[in-house]
């Protein structure tokens, strides 16, 4: 993942966006969601 997309995906977490919506937006593993910084 870009920097951007990590800290949209940080942005979407704390808004309350489900996982399994970001791993299919972005195409990651469950486990790279987490791990996102």
């Amino acid at each position: 993942m870009t920097p951007d997309q990590v800290r949209q995906v940080r942005t979407l977490r704390a808004g309350g966006e489900p996982i399994f919506s970001l791993v299919a937006g972005y195409g990651v593993s469950r486990a790279t969601v987490y791990r996102a910084p």
